[in-house]
């Protein structure tokens, strides 16, 4: 989190997010929150290698810079999607806004995106997002690539999610009907995203499997954390 002396103009940006391939279904991005004067526009940019998307997922990488109005409790949020070819390891896209109206300076940090980690066997590969705010709106992503056909010859179609935590967490998985366990769907390119929300700055520990590999296909648990914001 960055924000100005006066503490007017503050921004949050999660980290971490895959390169954006334009092979899968997913658009995995990390997630910037402005907080600020209500009502007021505030201007943003990014660096080479980014792209800005709305808060709903709407390309407005042509608006140079995006105009963000902030809402009644001062509040904006947008997404930085890194769509590079043949990227690096790792990309650092230098995010920035401004809020000519209030007087305060420029506000600037870096989001980094990373290549997809390694998977076993099925989920061929999987990547996460940390540091979201803990608004209950803004969420750390998880995005998965998987084999639908594997050579154990069962067919599958869903990924298992499970939140495991044993304290009073307020973490939830998001479009879910269970907010810990849930089964999403794979696209039909064997993708899948998964937001996980929380009202609360902590650590979350993640259990991603597929139930229908006939074996004990997952991943090592991992962890995604949620900041105090603003």
């Amino acid at each position: 989190m960055v924000e100005s002396k006066a503490s007017l103009l503050q921004m949050n940006v999660t980290q971490g997010a895959p390169f954006y391939d334009s092979r899968y279904l997913i658009k995995p991005c990390n997630w910037v929150k402005v907080s600020g004067q209500p009502g007021n526009m505030v201007e943003c940019t990014v660096g080479v290698g980014g792209l800005i998307y709305d808060a709903n997922g709407n390309d407005v990488a042509q608006q140079n810079p995006y105009r963000l109005r902030l809402d009644n409790n001062g509040f904006g949020s947008f997404r930085v999607v890194a769509d590079v070819s043949g990227a690096n390891n790792k990309l650092g896209v230098l995010v920035s806004v401004n809020d000519p109206h209030s007087g305060n300076e420029p506000l600037s940090i870096a989001t980094t995106f990373n290549n997809y980690r390694k998977g076993t066997d099925a989920i061929k590969a999987y990547a996460y997002t940390i540091g979201a705010p803990n608004d209950k709106r803004t969420p750390c992503g998880i995005y998965a690539l998987v084999n639908r056909n594997p050579p154990s010859g069962n067919k599958i179609t869903i990924l298992q999610a499970e939140l495991d935590y044993d304290y009073d967490s307020s973490a939830i998985l998001g479009n879910s009907t269970n907010p810990k366990k849930h089964a999403f769907p794979l696209n039909p390119d064997g993708s899948v995203q998964i937001d996980i929300l929380d009202a609360k700055a902590e650590k979350v520990s993640v259990k991603l499997w597929l139930p229908e590999s006939g074996t004990s296909d997952g991943l090592d648990p991992f962890d995604v954390q949620f900041r105090s914001f603003p």
